[in-house]
């Protein structure tokens, strides 16, 4: 999935310094994910629910509140509010039932193939005109044109081609300027995981051999073998590389 903007995840943790590594290991876990449906998420995450058009996710035990806008078809999570339960609860849920209807991704075309005209493309680029991302000016700029081409109704080949253009120009400038996921380890992803799916150390002895050997696992006093990659990734249904 893509996804934007971490600049949020890490803006909430200058104030909530305790969030950052489960919110990198969400980043890391979403980033290789390639969900279709919110039943795809849910074997994940199993207590993510669907808020109108919006996904809410529970990060740190339900201490906070992930909010996001999903594309489906593009492969696209739009990060909008990243909150603590005390202020979700006081803003009864800014994730409403209104709220959600007027930011959810819009319908597209679907399966029906439209032609694509390179004089209304070109219309596009002299509107939006996108560029290379070099600054924090540059990335709010292209930011607000995503989520405004996320919430068209029936995008036209063309705010397509502009749509996936401007995400991979906000890709790119935050995979360097941000380097998301970077405190995320293969022993941290673990730890969330078994929390998010309520997993305790008992049911990981199938897969390490004994108490023992998951306690050093959990306590960082040993690596995750190569041989155990697999079977963590059947286990909590997430990409293999998360515990290399």
């Amino acid at each position: 999935m893509h996804i934007i903007s971490y600049k949020r995840l890490r803006k909430f943790n200058e104030k909530h310094s305790d969030s950052l590594a489960a919110l990198d290991n969400w980043y890391k876990i979403a980033n290789k994910a390639k969900w279709t449906n919110l039943i795809d998420i849910q074997l994940v995450f199993p207590t993510a629910e669907a808020v109108g058009n919006l996904t809410v996710f529970n990060i740190k035990g339900n201490k906070y509140r992930l909010i996001v806008s999903i594309d489906y078809e593009r492969q696209l999570i739009y990060i909008k509010y990243i909150l603590t339960h005390s202020e979700y609860d006081r803003r009864c849920d800014p994730a409403s039932a209104q709220d959600a209807r007027e930011r959810a991704p819009r319908q597209t075309n679907g399966k029906m193939t439209l032609t694509f005209n390179q004089e209304k493309y070109k219309e596009l680029l002299c509107q939006y005109q996108p560029k290379l991302i070099k600054n924090e000016a540059d990335n709010e700029t292209a930011l607000k044109a995503v989520e405004q081409l996320m919430h068209t109704n029936n995008r036209t080949p063309e705010e397509d081609e502009l749509y996936d253009l401007l995400i991979t120009l906000i890709e790119k400038f935050e995979q360097e300027h941000y380097q998301p996921g970077s405190t995320s380890t293969p022993v941290s992803m673990l730890h969330f995981l078994m929390e998010q799916q309520g997993i305790e150390e008992r049911d990981l002895i199938q897969i390490f051999g004994s108490q023992y050997a998951v306690a050093e696992i959990l306590h960082g006093k040993a690596m995750i073998g190569v041989d155990k990659v697999e079977a963590l990734s059947n286990l909590f249904n997430v990409d293999r590389s998360l515990f290399i």
